[in-house]
Formats: C-alpha cells, structure tokens, sequence
C-alpha cells in the first residue's frame, strides 16, 4: 500500500492461510477481539472436550473473526457425538490437517463414529445362549 508515492503496508501472500496483521486494526477492535464471543466459542468448545478447545483456539489464532463462523459450525456438529469421539477428532484434525474446516471435520467424526459402532459387540445373555444352536442341529 502506497501513500503519496511511499510504501507504507506490504503484506506477503501467505500460501493456504489469510494474513492479517492486528496492529492495523483500532483498538476498540482488537479489545473487541480478544473478548466477546471468541472467547464464549473457547469456553464452551472446552467444555464438550478438552482437545476441542485446542481446535476451535487453533482456528480462532489467526484470526478470531474472520474464522468464528467455522469454529461456531464445527461446535454445532460436536454437540451431537460423544466426547470421547469429539476428542479423537479435534486430535487428528489438529495433528494432520493444516487447515480444518466444518466439513472435513464433520467426516473425520463420522468414521470414527462408525468404527466406534462397528466395534461395539452386545454381549449375549445367558437366557438367549440357550437358543442358539450349531449348525449341525439343523441338518435334516
């Protein structure tokens, strides 16, 4: 950015993350930054799991307004699982995604959603092994 012909504010191009730099905006928003809302999104995410609220921090560090609506919706989509589930995904995504966004998320907890149902056996009662037979009774 120029001024009477003088540079003053170069922003480099950042690859894959918007670069804001704080210090240009007034203070009343960077007060209204570093309170508000952001930090009700932190509390409460941390509240659902701990690993959570290291996510939706991670997403907020950039840049708390720019990215609340993607820490909002990825809240939203962990209030219906369990912690344990939410926690192995904030985990994961924290650990091999760069940049994470409601929708990656959201598949990330489906899978482990499934693998946690497929894994899960009922046990069988002793009343219902009494009907269960081999195959060889069966037989004609």
């Amino acid at each position: 950015m120029f001024y009477n012909d003088q540079l003053i504010k170069q922003h480099l191009i950042p690859s894959g993350f918007r670069q804001t730099d704080l210090n240009d905006f007034p203070e009343n928003m960077k007060c209204a930054m570093d309170q508000g809302m952001p930090n009700y999104l932190r509390k409460k995410a941390s509240q659902v799991a701990p690993e959570l609220g290291q996510l939706v921090t991670q997403i907020l560090s950039p840049h708390a307004y720019i990215n609340m609506r993607k820490a909002q919706s990825i809240i939203s989509i962990s209030e219906k699982y369990s912690a344990e589930i939410v926690a192995q995904a904030s985990r994961i995504a924290m650990e091999d995604f760069r940049s994470v966004h409601p929708k990656l998320f959201k598949s990330i907890i489906e899978k482990l959603n499934e693998q946690s149902e497929t894994e899960t056996q009922i046990e069988i009662s002793e009343g219902t092994l009494n009907f269960i037979r081999n195959m060889e009774y069966f037989k004609n």
